[in-house]
């Protein structure tokens, strides 16, 4: 896709009850666990810390070379149990810090505004801006 932009991401949950687990391989370490993540998750912080670390990045390329990196990051806590029916990933279990409540049942705005990937994007259109590189939409 010569002259054309590519965007990857990718995200990764930390939990403050088990260093050096999940992080950037969060998903493909639950799935050798089976069954549903978000219990894998809760069964691991069971009667322990429930912090956590949730992080996006996200990288723009052209012609194969790396344009830009924009890097989201949500901490907060995990709820006791899922949350909602309109989640997305974790937004059923994280809260986020001076919330109340977990993402999947913020209202679109504040979910927004909170979200782990959607910090990585303004991040990344405001390393655009600065670069100044204004084709990209």
């Amino acid at each position: 896709m010569p002259g054309e932009y590519v965007l990857a991401d990718d995200s990764g949950l930390t939990l403050a009850a088990c260093p050096g687990q999940l992080g950037i391989r969060t998903a493909r370490e639950l799935d050798e666990h089976g069954g549903d993540r978000l219990q894998t998750v809760l069964a691991m912080v069971a009667g322990r810390d429930r912090e956590f670390t949730m992080e996006t990045w996200v990288s723009l390329f052209r012609d194969g070379q790396e344009v830009a990196v924009g890097h989201g990051c949500l901490t907060g806590t995990l709820a006791a149990t899922p949350q909602g029916d309109d989640g997305r990933g974790f937004d059923r279990l994280l809260i986020p810090a001076g919330q109340t409540k977990p993402l999947a049942l913020l209202p679109t705005a504040e979910w927004l505004k909170e979200a782990h990937r959607s910090r990585a994007v303004r991040d990344l259109m405001e390393q655009l801006k600065e670069k100044r590189i204004e084709d990209f939409n």
